[in-house]
């Protein structure tokens, strides 16, 4: 990614948070974050990624999908551009994907801590224990 299409995706993502923030009503969009946005290199289309937390992803992407006009016009105002990108829409499912592994993580250590000998030692030996303490 050069530095341009870094510099205008960095642009798309902020005015485009405080655009849906400040200036759309739709109740699907109250708790929505843009969390990426990925530029072509000839800058004429905008894979946006969003995450909600507490709509349905496909309500907020319709929702986002019948604003998209009304985004690329108030985008037009705030971003000087020879094109205005198109606009493209889509979950970002990395948050998903870590809360999945978060909760692996937490039922492995309550696992581990369930295992633990009746004298708190993992089945160490002492010698373990404390090279493993080091």
């Amino acid at each position: 990614m050069s530095k341009r299409t870094k510099k205008v995706s960095e642009a798309i993502k902020h005015d485009l948070g405080e655009i849906i923030l400040k200036q759309l009503s739709d109740e699907n969009l109250k708790f929505v974050s843009i969390t990426r946005v990925a530029v072509s290199a000839d800058l004429k289309i905008a894979n946006i990624y969003f995450s909600t937390l507490r709509k349905s992803p496909e309500k907020v992407k319709n929702s986002l999908e019948k604003a998209r006009g009304l985004l690329k016009a108030e985008l037009v105002k705030k971003i000087r551009l020879k094109y205005t990108p198109d606009l493209i829409f889509y979950e970002d499912k990395g948050i998903e994907h870590s809360l999945k592994i978060s909760k692996i993580l937490n039922d492995l250590n309550k696992d581990n801590s369930d295992d633990k000998d009746i004298d708190g030692k993992n089945g160490l030996s002492d010698k373990d224990e404390e090279a493993f303490n080091e």
